[in-house]
């Protein structure tokens, strides 16, 4: 079922097997509200309203990233990828990527062209960098958390920055996170495996974060406040 209530946004609520409310933001700008079957709507109607500040904070960041996605790459920006900052230059010539210690050069006939050579260069990159970082992870910490490893799919999510499936035991980290320093990807990898032995943000999770990672802090805080604006490729 759908309602506006009020709100310059449009809002689902759905009913299912679930213990507790929840509440997510799209990466379209709606706002899906998941209820328990035996929890009334009004309540999640007034949760709605009581979380209306957060919501429309998110909304606005995702319309702020949605502008900067269209704006493509160009000649002489420069572009951050993990704890690096990369010139970027685009040449006329046959379609190639060529990354170097400071530099990345696009060599292609159009360039129109650039922003989809960059966009596949980077998926590809974030393919390696993210699976090697959760395999060194789960070398040091996963026998914490189970006996097999969980599979582990890397794609361009909108919304999240990964999450952990219990019943497919998936880990899916969001691609994007090479945009961000490595101490970020770190922090994001180990949130999503401590779900596997605490499946909801309660004290334990928490316990269990603090324990692996003292400083999850402060490493939050660069996903919140460093945004990256420098790098955000074109939607594919």
């Amino acid at each position: 079922m759908t309602a506006n209530q009020h709100c310059d946004y449009p809002v689902e609520f759905v009913r299912k097997s679930v213990k507790h409310l929840t509440l997510r933001v799209t990466g379209s700008g709606s706002v899906r509200v998941t209820i328990p079957l035996k929890v009334p709507q009004q309540y999640a109607v007034e949760f709605l309203e009581k979380r209306r500040g957060w919501i429309e904070k998110h909304i606005r960041r995702i319309n702020i990233d949605s502008n900067n996605s269209d704006r493509g790459y160009c000649d002489g920006q420069m572009i951050r990828v993990q704890d690096g900052q990369y010139l970027l230059s685009i040449r006329p010539g046959s379609p190639l990527v060529i990354a170097e210690q400071t530099e990345i050069t696009v060599y292609c006939p159009d360039s129109k062209q650039a922003t989809g050579l960059l966009d596949d260069y980077f998926a590809s990159y974030a393919q390696r960098i993210i699976r090697d970082a959760f395999d060194n992870i789960w070398l040091s910490i996963g026998e914490l958390f189970s006996p097999q490893k969980p599979t582990l799919a890397i794609k361009p999510a909108t919304g999240r920055w990964g999450s952990y499936s219990r019943r497919t035991h998936r880990v899916m980290l969001n691609e994007k996170l090479i945009r961000y320093p490595k101490r970020a990807l770190e922090l994001i990898i180990i949130h999503e495996l401590c779900h596997i032995r605490e499946l909801n943000h309660g004290a334990g999770f928490y316990r269990l974060l603090e324990q692996l990672l003292p400083d999850w802090r402060a490493r939050k805080k660069i996903l919140k406040k460093q945004k990256a604006l420098d790098f955000v490729p074109a939607n594919r």
